[in-house]
């Protein structure tokens, strides 16, 4: 370790990137000798253990941005990431919504971008896109197929299996790209949609089921071990009056196909303002609680314990605006301390940073997200202290399994919750929830309540709009 430390950021990013195919290949070995060959071919494959999100990450190259997008994915890939999440948006395929999607040309309608350029880029340094399949509007905001003129649910289908007929395992992107694949096998449906704000106004778990089932089956139909992913739930009304908790979204969700998803994202920000490091880490822990005791509950425990779908943290994140670098920098490292600890009892995935650089101009909370820091001109200006936490986080926990493919077969569906130790269906117990999540609900409700006053309560996370992060074009 000692002589790999010593070599030069250019010269560790190749070894980085073939320790990590190496990873993948032994992590698909390992699935064979414990589960044969039968169960494996459906569970196979690996996925980045820590990965990260950019607020330009959908148009991280694009050749009019006044920031160096390549140099920022080769820092990235030197520092051991090789998952990085990005929007892939209908709308800059598929404008017009024609039917026909345009993943190679540039497109008119999202300044330039072409996805085709953006996961070669990413496929150059041994990295795999996580995409969030979205729709925006014209004017930026997000709604649901159906609504206020957007595509029909059949329509943002469609697109789905569009996307993976060009990325996923047997796309034809691949044969044509002059890189090594890094086909993508997990898709995230939406962003935040328990929050109204990013659908339609009306947030609702059976609405958001209808278009996550009709995705899934898109996805399957193109590649059967397609991995489906709840779009990131957030913990923050933000002041909407449409808002259902995640464990509450999660709860409703299960009732219509218990295994309609593989794996439940979540975005646990915390407010930073006058917290220490230690309760960072655990407020946001508390949230990661929540949400995979409710899977549990909702559709039964896995055979090792814990909720049978995968928990992913897609975002997390605290601002330099409320806590000091050194604070944040702690925090994240506490935070990987417990969410390692707590790896299988809650069935954690990956963790996915928010974001790789500060904004330019730091006028807001979210925009000194960063793991870097951004002079006025879009350069690089340096790693915060966090920086080294979080890659060497990266390249010490590498690859780890993706979750299985779940089959529909509605086989668990769980009784309604009460208090105590509730049964599901299948009569397995599930679990008390935690004086931990029992205090981060209690805290959510003193929040959300000091929100509807008008009131900045200390130790709640309090943000103008969650529209910074994925509103304003990221490149």
């Amino acid at each position: 370790m000692a002589g790999f430390e010593a070599l030069g950021a250019q010269d560790r990013g190749p070894l980085l990137r073939r320790a990590k195919r190496l990873g993948r290949a032994l992590v698909g070995t390992f699935a064979l000798l414990l589960c044969g060959a039968a169960v494996a071919q459906a569970d196979s494959g690996s996925i980045g253990a820590i990965g990260l999100n950019d607020i330009r990450s959908d148009g991280i190259l694009l050749p009019n941005a006044g920031w160096n997008g390549s140099a920022d994915l080769t820092l990235a890939a030197n520092g051991g990431v090789s998952l990085y999440r990005a929007r892939v948006q209908l709308n800059c395929v598929d404008p017009g919504n024609t039917g026909t999607f345009d993943f190679t040309s540039p497109s008119p309608a999202c300044f330039g971008l072409s996805y085709d350029q953006l996961v070669a880029g990413l496929a150059d340094r041994g990295m795999t896109m996580l995409p969030v399949l979205i729709d925006l509007n014209k004017s930026g905001v997000p709604v649901p197929p159906t609504a206020n003129g957007s595509p029909s649910t059949s329509e943002f289908a469609a697109f789905a299996a569009a996307a993976a007929r060009r990325y996923g395992p047997t796309g034809s992107f691949w044969p044509t790209c002059g890189c090594t694949p890094e086909p993508i096998q997990a898709w995230e449906i939406w962003n935040e949609e328990n929050n109204g704000w990013w659908w339609g106004g009306n947030a609702s778990a059976s609405a958001y089921g209808s278009v996550l089932a009709a995705a899934r089956s898109a996805l399957r139909s193109v590649d059967p071990a397609a991995r489906i992913v709840v779009g990131g739930l957030t913990f923050d009304p933000n002041g909407e009056s449409s808002f259902i908790t995640p464990a509450d979204f999660v709860k409703e969700l299960a009732t219509t196909d218990a295994n309609a998803f593989d794996a439940v994202a979540v975005h646990p920000y915390t407010d930073a303002q006058g917290a220490s490091a230690q309760q960072l880490a655990s407020a946001a822990m508390a949230y990661v609680n929540q949400v995979a005791s409710a899977v549990e509950q909702s559709t039964g425990p896995s055979p090792s314990g814990g909720p049978r779908q995968q928990i992913w943290i897609t975002e997390m994140g605290w601002s330099t605006t409320d806590a000091s670098a050194s604070t944040i920098a702690q925090g994240l490292q506490d935070f990987l301390t417990q969410a390692a600890a707590a790896r299988t009892r809650d069935n954690i995935g990956p963790i996915v940073y928010f974001m790789l650089r500060d904004n330019a101009t730091v006028s807001s909370r979210d925009d000194g997200l960063g793991l870097r820091y951004t002079t006025r001109n879009g350069a690089d200006a340096g790693p915060t202290p966090a920086w080294s936490v979080f890659t060497n986080a990266a390249q010490q926990q590498g690859q780890i399994p993706l979750p299985a493919a779940l089959v529909s077969s509605r086989s668990y569906v769980a009784s309604a919750t009460t208090s105590g130790t509730t049964k599901g269906a299948s009569g397995s117990k599930s679990r008390r929830p935690t004086k931990a999540s029992r205090r981060a609900h209690k805290a959510a409700v003193r929040c959300a309540n000091g929100r509807r006053h008008h009131r900045i309560l200390r130790g709640c996370r309090h943000v103008t709009r969650p529209s910074r992060k994925l509103k304003h074009h990221k490149g």
